[in-house]
């Protein structure tokens, strides 16, 4: 049931425009960040040779690519996740899905791999831009597979949040907005607790910053693994709470 409520989820992708409007608006717009950071790099190639242990590309091409890809996704998937059931409930096919005698738990799953899998195609063009700098040079594969899983991570924790303010609300831009302001705070918050003379410990953990530049960075630190690990989930089970109530009270 898993496998036929997923498949319909990503046929609803492939057939929206906007989702595919939002996939070349992200690709052109990361494409051109690329093509600013090689020739920045050309650039400093002159005085980088004059340095004893210089950056090499990944450094100064590859983690500027996915920063740029982590702030465009943040801004983006609350606009793709927003109907995920929100435009269920406006359009009235919500009543059959919840009557379907499938648990909550498949319906909310098969949704969010439908999404995550639609932001993945962006984590995987990316990686394959990156990838095309190694018939120019040599990759630092270790930092640049850090760099995958830290975006795919990150994308699954801004989906799933995205389904959960969804599963909320009546209209999907109210489930976006909502979205926004949750995660936008919560990105702003490292730079504000950072600001303070003395940081809060409890501050710096709730901060997503914080956790992907470790990644980022090529630190595979487990807490920070575990943090969006545990945010997908809870935000996956708020979703799933919320079904839930609604399947109870119709």
């Amino acid at each position: 049931m898993l496998r036929m409520i997923l498949a319909k989820e990503c046929q609803a992708l492939l057939q929206s425009p906007s989702a595919w409007a939002m996939l070349a608006l992200l690709q052109v717009l990361l494409a051109a960040v690329f093509l600013m950071q090689i020739d920045a790099f050309m650039q400093l190639k002159p005085q980088l040779a004059a340095l004893a242990q210089p950056p090499g590309i990944t450094e100064i091409i590859i983690r500027p690519l996915y920063s740029n890809a982590a702030v465009l996704l943040l801004l983006l998937t609350p606009l793709l996740t927003m109907r995920g059931i929100a435009e269920e409930k406006r359009q009235h096919s919500l009543t059959l899905l919840l009557a379907a005698p499938v648990s909550s738990h498949v319906i909310i799953l098969a949704k969010f791999l439908a999404l995550w899998g639609w932001s993945g195609i962006s984590v995987v063009l990316t990686s394959l831009m990156s990838f095309s700098l190694l018939l120019a040079g040599r990759l630092d594969v270790g930092l640049w597979l850090a760099n995958v899983l830290g975006l795919g991570l990150l994308s699954a924790a801004f989906c799933a949040l995205g389904l959960a303010m969804s599963s909320r609300f009546r209209h999907p831009v109210s489930a976006a907005l909502t979205s926004f302001a949750v995660l936008l705070p919560l990105w702003l918050l490292d730079g504000f607790n950072q600001s303070r003379p003395r940081p809060d410990p409890v501050l710096d953990y709730l901060a997503m910053p914080g956790h992907w530049q470790r990644l980022q960075s090529g630190l595979l630190d487990s807490g920070d693994i575990s943090y969006f690990l545990l945010f997908t989930l809870l935000c996956l089970g708020a979703a799933i709470r919320s079904f839930e109530w609604q399947r109870l009270n119709p």
